[in-house]
């Protein structure tokens, strides 16, 4: 059980550094049009994949 917390407590941490970075990287590399397109981009995309949970979710 407590190995289990700890494996998701560190893919937690894993994934909220390599956000931070992206977001780190594309705001200094692409400027500040560049980090709003990839917002727009990562948010229609997470918008499309929520749609088509929701359509296709027959199993």
């Amino acid at each position: 059980m407590f190995k289990r917390i700890l494996q998701h407590f560190a893919a937690r941490v894993l994934t909220a550094g390599l956000s931070f970075a992206v977001v780190w990287l594309t705001a200094r590399y692409l400027g500040a049009a560049g980090r709003g397109q990839v917002s727009l981009f990562f948010t229609d995309m997470s918008g499309l994949v929520l749609l088509a949970g929701l359509v296709g979710a027959r199993r």
